[in-house]
């Protein structure tokens, strides 16, 4: 663990344990929200002799991958972005955040000067950065830049009480399960035939790289980040071009994050309640002829939610009445 003392850990484990046995396999719609990563002015790793560029590649594979999760009912997918627009990265994160999603995953293709190298990384946000700026706020109380938290970083502005134990919790239980969830999604790969960037055959926990991503900084949302391989290598992009060779890849990382869902989605779940006092919170004022259904249809929650959330006992809401949908 990263974060935590051997008593913290203890305690985070039992919390675990304990919204495991509230929770059913699969009782709640795991929500996915998928990156295409750069767009519009930002082209990203190019080859001019293969005419391809990073920014059309990643919105093709994205879209593959959308629809293998809309394929599975267990999924709820959202996107970044659908067509050839830009978008900043702290953008992509709130795009994430503002979905109430439980996973985020973001499509790139690498380059590198060498082009002999090929292969494929999957990525997770290294943890120093974060835990270095909140432990800067809790000691020095200074400003964190939501930029660099995402919207844990307005939270902390605006709550200085807020548990620091909570908080240290979700960010190193985050880590712990993108690094399984990031392991689980290279092993898919490799058993698919694809290679890694070390050309190892064996995929693990210790092959899984981190590093400080801007696009990665949800501190509340289990993220991993995927390079596909390498445009600069001339028999790898002819590939990336190649829609049967996107298709079995974006399987193999959809099959990925299905094989961690299967196995850890108590994990997941449980994260999902632990996050909920970070979470973006969003109102909605009763219009006539609205009924409690119609607005949890059109926010895309569970009337349950938005009764527990607004203490209802009944299901009648009333013109004017203030809401809160997520």
């Amino acid at each position: 663990m990263i974060f935590l003392t051997k008593f913290k850990k203890y305690i985070i484990s039992l919390s675990f344990v304990f919204f495991a046995l509230f929770s059913t396999a699969y009782a709640e719609v795991i929500r996915v929200t998928i990156d295409a990563g750069h767009g519009g002015r930002d082209f990203g790793a190019s080859n001019r002799g293969l005419k391809i560029n990073e920014k059309t590649l990643t919105l093709q594979m994205a879209k593959k991958l959308k629809k293998y999760f809309e394929q599975d009912k267990h999924f709820k997918v959202f996107m970044t972005r659908e067509s050839d627009k830009y978008l900043e990265l702290k953008d992509r994160v709130k795009i994430a955040q503002k979905n109430n999603s439980d996973i985020f995953v973001s499509i790139h293709v690498n380059y590198t000067n060498h082009k002999n190298v090929y292969g494929i990384d999957v990525f997770v946000q290294s943890p120093k950065r974060i835990r270095d700026e909140v432990q800067r706020f809790l000691n020095n109380k200074a400003v964190i830049k939501s930029d660099e938290l995402g919207f844990l970083g307005a939270d902390l502005k605006h709550n200085s009480k807020m548990d620091s134990f909570l908080m240290f919790a979700l960010l190193d239980s985050v880590y712990e399960e993108s690094k399984k969830m990031a392991t689980k999604t290279l092993e898919s790969i490799v058993r698919n035939k694809f290679p890694l960037h070390d050309k190892s055959k064996r995929a693990s926990m210790d092959k899984v790289k981190e590093q400080g991503l801007q696009v990665l900084v949800a501190p509340n949302i289990v993220s991993v980040l995927v390079e596909t391989g390498y445009l600069t290598n001339n028999n790898e992009g002819k590939k990336l071009k190649q829609a049967s060779y996107q298709n079995r890849l974006m399987k193999s990382v959809y099959l990925g994050v299905k094989n961690y869902v299967n196995k850890h989605q108590n994990n997941l779940i449980s994260l999902r309640k632990v996050r909920e006092p970070f979470s973006p919170k969003q109102y909605y004022r009763v219009k006539k002829g609205d009924s409690l259904f119609a607005v949890a249809r059109k926010f895309d929650v569970s009337v349950t939610n938005i009764k527990e959330w607004n203490h209802l006992r009944k299901s009648t809401i009333y013109p004017n009445q203030k809401l809160r949908v997520k």
